[in-house]
């Protein structure tokens, strides 16, 4: 079994808290052996990044959150979307398979889009057992719920047929090519042969509730009884309800807050004029099964940096399997980078 840590923070283009406020609050040292970090709107405003995508700022952040007992195995930004893995150097040696890719689905038509809005895969293998974590920043406000939920299948459809059937783990029988090319197809594909499936980011749903009715439930019912009210509203519940969107996946309970709109360093909801109804738009959605066991599912209130608060899930996931190859590990103790490990990749845009 593995420790695994995921994180999905719309950071609003702010500067990130210190490395002693991350260790406290979100990214604690030597509790788990792989942590994955996702952000959206990271280090530059979305428009900023289209010039400049990278992301070394953060990334260098989070090299000094974990030192040297964590190894960064891949990085890849999107416009302004960022996802980013590490594993503990105990472990690196057990790491195969290590690729990303991005999906973008942002402004443009057709094939060609813009990376304003889209995901982000990271694909490994941990002693042969394949994990694939997804971050997406989905289209934005109550509106777009259809949006939404296209979106989600062209993400999952594409990776499914660049990243996951092009990196297969060791040992593993997944086929040279899926069965069918349509999107419905491509995404069963994924959940039936990826071992372990997380599904995450600023997934933008909404509750379908006025500003009132959500700050008078939240009011009178800020236990976990009066959140399941509010949760009824809930656009990514429905779309799992009406299998629109999310179809074979899970999302742990939500016991926390709405996650958005914040007034900056407060955790007053939105007073500006457009007075949004809070929402649970950050989420982490897993595949069910034998080989992943959900901890933890939580928001963090105390990270008031951005407009959304950071959420993360803690789950336990089998490996077993077969041992990855031998020799992961240079002479010098560091990963090999024919592996795959420690690659980092910036793009405005992914041509589908």
């Amino acid at each position: 079994m593995v420790r695994v840590r995921v994180v999905t923070w719309n950071m609003q283009a702010n500067a990130p808290p210190s490395v002693e406020m991350l260790r406290a609050e979100l990214l604690p040292l030597n509790t788990h052996h792989v942590v994955v970090v996702g952000t959206e709107e990271c280090e530059n405003t979305i428009a900023k990044s289209l010039i400049n995508p990278s992301k070394d700022k953060w990334e260098g952040r989070l090299r000094e959150v974990f030192g040297d007992r964590y190894d960064l195995i891949c990085g890849h930004a999107l416009q302004a979307t960022h996802s980013i893995a590490f594993v503990h150097r105990a472990l690196v040696p057990l790491i195969s398979a290590v690729k990303s890719e991005a999906v973008s689905t942002g402004l443009g038509v057709g094939a060609t889009r813009m990376g304003n809005k889209g995901g982000i895969g990271i694909h490994f293998a941990v002693n042969g057992t394949s994990l694939l974590f997804i971050n997406a920043h989905l289209a934005h406000a109550r509106k777009g719920y259809d949006r939404r939920n296209e979106e989600y299948h062209t993400i999952t459809a594409e990776l499914s047929r660049r990243l996951v059937r092009a990196t297969p783990a060791v040992g593993s029988t997944v086929p040279a090519e899926p069965p069918s090319s349509d999107s419905e197809s491509l995404v069963a594909w994924m959940q039936e042969h990826v071992d372990c499936l997380v599904w995450g980011g600023d997934l933008n749903y909404r509750l379908e509730l006025e500003r009132a009715e959500a700050e008078e439930q939240l009011q009178d019912g800020a236990d976990v009884i009066g959140l399941q009210s509010l949760l009824e509203h809930d656009q990514l519940k429905r779309a799992i309800r009406e299998e629109a969107a999310f179809v074979g996946m899970e999302e742990a309970p939500i016991e926390f807050r709405p996650t958005y709109k914040y007034d900056h360093n407060t955790d007053a909801f939105d007073s500006s004029a457009k007075q949004r109804v809070p929402s649970w738009t950050d989420r982490i959605l897993f595949k069910p099964g034998d080989a992943v066991d959900v901890h933890a599912y939580r928001s963090v209130q105390a990270l008031r940096t951005s407009d959304h608060r950071p959420v993360y899930a803690d789950f336990l996931m089998d490996v077993g399997g077969e041992a990855a190859p031998s020799g992961a590990r240079a002479d010098d103790g560091r990963p090999k980078q024919g592996q795959g490990i420690g690659q980092t990749n910036s793009e405005v845009c992914a041509v589908m």
